[in-house]
């Protein structure tokens, strides 16, 4: 039988979660996620790792490496394509 957890418990274990799965991304720092992402996108584009002409991982599969919503990866597209990277 388990035992409920409390609020601060599963924010705590959410939050260990988040890091195990993402080092780029900082749901402390205050800027938004979806511009967090998109700047690692945008760097990993430029660097080689997403390259030109080739598509990057479906959002689905972004928002499950990075731990987020998939709502907010599809924000980060909408970012990059407004900067012209996508």
């Amino acid at each position: 039988m388990s035992v409920p957890k409390s609020a601060a418990s599963t924010r705590v274990t959410l939050r260990r979660r988040w890091r195990a799965r993402s080092h780029s991304l900082d749901p402390e720092s205050g800027r938004p996620l979806y511009l967090q992402l998109a700047d690692v996108i945008e760097s990993r584009s430029r660097s080689g790792e997403y390259a030109p002409g080739r598509m990057i991982p479906a959002s689905l599969r972004l928002a499950e490496e990075y731990g987020i919503a998939h709502m907010t990866v599809r924000r980060s597209m909408r970012e990059l394509r407004e900067r012209g990277v996508i």
